[in-house]
């Protein structure tokens, strides 16, 4: 796998810049893509699923594109995040294809009172009903790529998958789970701490905002996060980077990173196989998706900078 370097790093996060294009110049008489919406329905165990394909044009219809697959949030949909998430936008520019699926609405405990919204299949979830199970949304995921792989001209060494909150932890879900498809994965403000600790050495960025309301008061920092190396010793996040690092075969020797932006933090130093770890703090960011517009940020650009780097 290929490396990019804490310096570059830093560049990227306080530019937003868009990493490397997926495309070359198209040859004098190629044919070329129209960018294009498209919803597809598929059925797994009984349910039917639902999730929306943007793909860009201005690139050969032959050309084998990278794939980023987007995860909302509870009480989101696949809808909402391809107008908000700034990926649509990102995938245009870069020429990638992005995705958008849709969780089922279940009925879940939360706090002790009953909840039926939107939400993907995490670790710990509790049932309303004793005996009610959830859908198998990792086996979800399985059928999507397949059928993206085979009803679209992908790069099937560059699929990627990112997340927002309950989204974020079923990204890391399935870092564990199904990091066969994935050729690195980013999770933003959600981590499933109860997912399997198998090893992987798929690459792994973790973000969360500074001021993060869903995170910050239950770790203990209502005022929020500091937006120093003391970050790493709240417990939170000494979980995460437990997890995560023997997940990859990594030690505890990072580089910090501290821009106009917020502070990034790197692990690369192998015990076993190594890849490379990624952890950043957002300055100003609360629990939210940044897009550039709710945010300076764009946290697709940030994303993409390091999904970019790295294949299968």
């Amino acid at each position: 796998m290929q490396r990019i370097s804490a310096v570059l790093l830093a560049v990227l996060i306080l530019a937003g810049c868009s990493g490397e294009s997926a495309t070359t110049n198209p040859t004098p008489g190629t044919t070329l893509t129209t960018a294009a919406t498209r919803s597809h329905d598929l059925t797994v165990d009984g349910l039917t699923r639902n999730f929306i394909v943007y793909t860009p044009g201005g690139v050969s219809t032959t050309q084998a594109l990278p794939v980023v697959v987007m995860l909302h949030g509870t009480s989101g949909d696949g809808q909402k995040f391809y107008n908000t998430s700034g990926w649509k936008e990102k995938c245009e520019e870069v020429k990638c294809i992005a995705v958008f699926p849709s969780s089922r609405s279940i009925c879940y405990v939360d706090n002790g009172q009953p909840k039926n919204t939107t939400k993907w299949t995490i670790a710990g979830l509790v049932p309303c009903v004793a005996g009610q199970t959830f859908a198998d949304d990792v086996k979800f995921m399985r059928q999507m790529v397949s059928f993206l792989k085979t009803t679209y001209v992908t790069d099937p060494k560059r699929f990627y998958v990112t997340g927002f909150s309950n989204g974020g932890s079923f990204s890391s879900k399935l870092w564990a789970e199904a990091s066969d498809l994935f050729a690195a994965v980013a999770s933003s403000s959600g981590f499933d701490e109860l997912a399997p600790t198998t090893f992987s050495t798929v690459p792994f960025y973790f973000t969360v905002g500074e001021f993060d309301e869903d995170l910050a008061a239950t770790a203990g920092y209502p005022q929020g996060f500091p937006l120093t190396e003391s970050v790493l010793d709240i417990g939170l996040f000494r979980l995460i980077g437990s997890i995560s690092l023997g997940r990859l075969g990594l030690n505890s020797t990072h580089t910090t990173t501290s821009t106009t932006s917020g502070i990034t933090f790197r692990w690369t130093t192998p015990t076993s196989a190594g890849t490379e770890m990624l952890f950043s703090v957002i300055k100003g960011q609360t629990h939210e998706y940044p897009n550039g517009t709710n945010h300076p940020l764009s946290l697709a650009s940030v994303f993409w900078a390091f999904f970019s780097t790295h294949t299968k």
